[in-house]
């Protein structure tokens, strides 16, 4: 059967629009560079571990001092999204067997553009891999934060929406939501300008805010 020129045009740009939504995010070469030294470490890693995985908000908590007990192995990488997660799931956390799992993640897919849809397939994804690879541990889901208006590309009104459905999703799996983002949003809907170094990214007291909330539910 022939199909007909204005059909396959259709075609053709249905083909290009979905290879351009799925397509990978860059690796940056501090991503590289992070993400090879967690390989190297694998080994020296005990299992049974707590890990914090997400992006540059994850890696800038200083979860030594904050929890000397439990010394949580921070998995974060500055500028990471969902699809980056997903390609280095296997040694920044499947391989560590770990005992509790962290995850904050979503903001850099949000600012980069991508689709509600986009990014919900890729938590779905990370949920599934990390059900069935990690059966007995604790995992945590914490909400994306919000952000100010000097982050025009990261709209609060799409942060409260995935936030919605990114919670219903941690309740699918049955794990454990953790709502920060009521703590960190002002009156306008903002990030507060107390708990942040630039709009998105936290400064000591917006960690140590987020360690309060951790600290409830058990850390140390």
């Amino acid at each position: 059967m022939k199909i007909k020129p204005a059909l396959a045009l259709r075609i053709l740009i249905m083909a290009s629009t979905v290879a351009t939504l799925s397509a990978q995010h860059v690796r940056t070469e501090h991503w590289q560079n992070r993400n090879q030294q967690f390989e190297r470490e694998i080994e020296t890693i005990a299992s049974g571990r707590t890990i914090f995985l997400g992006n540059s908000i994850t890696e800038g908590f200083e979860l030594d001092r904050y929890f000397p007990i439990t010394r949580p192995v921070n998995r974060g990488i500055s500028g990471d999204h969902t699809d980056g997660l997903l390609e280095r799931l296997e040694t920044s956390v499947l391989r560590l067997q770990p005992a509790g799992l962290f995850l904050m993640i979503g903001i850099n897919d949000i600012g980069a553009g991508d689709p509600d849809s986009i990014i919900l397939a890729n938590y779905r994804q990370l949920l599934d891999r990390i059900q069935d690879t990690l059966p007995d541990s604790m995992v945590f889901i914490q909400s994306i934060l919000p952000t100010t208006t000097a982050w025009p590309n990261c709209p609060g009104e799409k942060i409260v929406r995935l936030n919605t459905e990114i919670r219903e999703l941690a309740i699918k799996y049955g794990f454990k939501w953790i709502d920060l983002y009521p703590l960190f949003v002002d009156a306008s809907g903002y990030l507060r300008h107390d708990l942040t170094s630039d709009g998105l990214h936290l400064n000591g007291e917006g960690y140590r805010v987020w360690s309060e909330v951790l600290y409830q539910e058990g850390l140390r």
